[in-house]
C-alpha cells in the first residue's frame, strides 16, 4: 500500500514539473516517425513510378521538416531569453516589487505595528555593527 502511494505522489511530482517538456518529447518523436515513414513511403513511390529524378528533393524536404520540428521543439521547451521574458522562472526582488508599485498607492500603515519606526530608519545596526562600532569611531 505504501509503495503503491510512494509511486503515485512521485509520478505526480514528476508529471507536475515535467509536463510540458513530456508532451513535447512525445510529439517530437512522434513527429520525426511521421516525417520518416512519408519519406520512405515517397521514395517508394518515386523509385517505382519516376525514377530517381525527386530523390534529392525528397531528401531535402524531409531534412528541412525534421530541422524545422526540432527547431519548435527547442523553442517551446528553452526559449531564448532575448525573445522575451520568461515569467515562468523570473522573480522580483522587494525592492523591483517596490518600483512596479503605483505611486499614488501608498501600503497601509497600521498604527500598531511596533516595526514602524525599523522600517523608517535609514541605517540599521545590527550587534556586529555595535560592537564594531566602538572600534571604528577613531579610523
Amino acid at each position: 500500500m505504501f509503495n503503491f502511494l510512494a509511486k503515485s505522489l512521485f509520478v505526480t511530482v514528476v508529471w507536475r514539473q515535467y509536463k510540458r517538456l513530456i508532451i513535447s518529447s512525445l510529439l517530437l518523436f512522434a513527429s520525426y516517425y511521421l516525417i520518416g515513414f512519408m519519406h520512405d513511403d515517397y521514395l517508394e513511390y518515386a523509385t517505382t513510378a519516376e525514377g530517381t529524378r525527386s530523390i534529392a528533393g525528397a531528401y531535402l524536404l524531409k531534412w528541412a521538416a525534421l530541422l524545422l520540428v526540432s527547431a519548435g521543439y527547442y523553442f517551446v521547451n528553452f526559449p531564448l531569453p532575448f525573445l522575451g521574458k520568461n515569467t515562468r522562472h523570473t522573480q522580483q526582488s522587494p525592492s523591483q516589487k517596490e518600483k512596479n508599485r503605483p505611486r499614488g498607492i501608498k501600503p497601509p500603515v497600521d498604527e500598531s505595528d511596533p516595526f514602524e519606526n525599523i522600517r523608517r530608519k535609514k541605517n540599521l545596526k545590527g550587534k556586529g555593527d555595535r560592537v564594531l562600532g566602538d572600534e571604528n569611531e577613531g579610523v
